[in-house]
């Protein structure tokens, strides 16, 4: 993938969601995806450990969330910022399922997901529980 391409699907799911561009840099040193509120920008490359596309969405996912919570994230008791908290697991979901629709991704592999949100996920009915070999 490359930043023009990266750009351009940011761009088409930030329509579809009604909300604001994100810019998307493209760093083929990041080994993970990055997203920065206060800047709107998401940093993504092809080294990211969960696939270029998986880390792409998965950013997109927090733009979208901070986009529509308008910067609201859950507090934890120990005043911790909860940044894959419920709302963000649904905001993934939500941009999984329109980048399918647009034809942008086939799947989505939930299993690189922290195991906070693969297990939301899989009790939500949106990815199926890892099989064990018989």
């Amino acid at each position: 993938m490359t930043q023009d391409e990266a750009q351009a699907i940011a761009d088409t799911l930030c329509k579809a969601f009604g909300i604001r561009k994100a810019k998307v840099r493209f760093s083929n040193r990041a080994t993970r995806g990055l997203y920065y509120p206060d800047r709107k920008v998401i940093v993504v490359g092809n080294r990211c450990w969960r696939g270029v596309m998986n880390g792409l969405l998965h950013e997109l996912a927090h733009h979208v969330h901070d986009c529509q919570e308008n910067h609201a994230y859950d507090r934890s008791a120990n005043g911790r910022r909860q940044i894959h908290n419920p709302r963000f697991c649904r905001a993934l979901n939500d941009v999984v399922v329109q980048a399918k629709a647009d034809g942008i991704a086939e799947e989505y592999s939930w299993e690189t997901e922290y195991r906070s949100v693969r297990k939301l996920a899989i009790a939500r009915g949106w990815a199926s529980a890892p099989t064990t070999p018989a």
